[in-house]
């Protein structure tokens, strides 16, 4: 696919015109493009997994955060940024797994207690009050 450098920045209306006849050429930019799943996030026992379709060649998985809702993952010798929901952006990675052009990320959530000076985690958290730990059995958050 041939690409395209303009002699200024792509602002206003003018430019955008420009810009999109460049990329789209004789097809219809209202066309829908990708028939695909999208991204989903799944619910588990001990976290949610995340899962994204990711076509890239086989390789070693490294992952980053380099802000809260931003995940870095670099597969082999690509990189892409991902942003991340708003649900998962306070949770850890568990691990990832890349398989048929599909990432998956596994996170789970924690809990500091401050009695143990150590963390817990967490398998699920509810509103009303009731936490469920799956180290202890905690049934709810400690009193004061």
């Amino acid at each position: 696919m041939p690409y395209h450098i303009f002699d200024r920045e792509i602002v206003g209306l003018d430019m955008l015109r420009r810009a999109g006849e460049a990329l789209f050429v004789e097809r219809d930019p209202t066309d829908v493009f990708y028939r695909g799943e999208g991204r989903r996030v799944v619910e588990m026992d001990d976290g949610y997994m995340l899962h994204v379709p990711l076509p890239l060649e086989q390789g070693k998985i490294r992952l980053h955060r380099a802000m809260p809702d931003e995940l870095i993952v670099h597969i082999g010798n690509r990189k892409r940024i991902l942003s991340l929901p708003h649900s998962l952006a306070t949770m850890k990675i568990r691990g990832a797994r890349h398989e048929d052009g599909q990432l998956s990320v596994r996170f789970y959530d924690v809990l500091f207690d401050f009695s143990m000076n150590s963390f817990i985690l967490m398998r699920k958290i509810t509103l009303g009050g009731k936490v469920i730990c799956s180290r202890n059995g905690l049934s709810k958050l400690p009193g004061p």
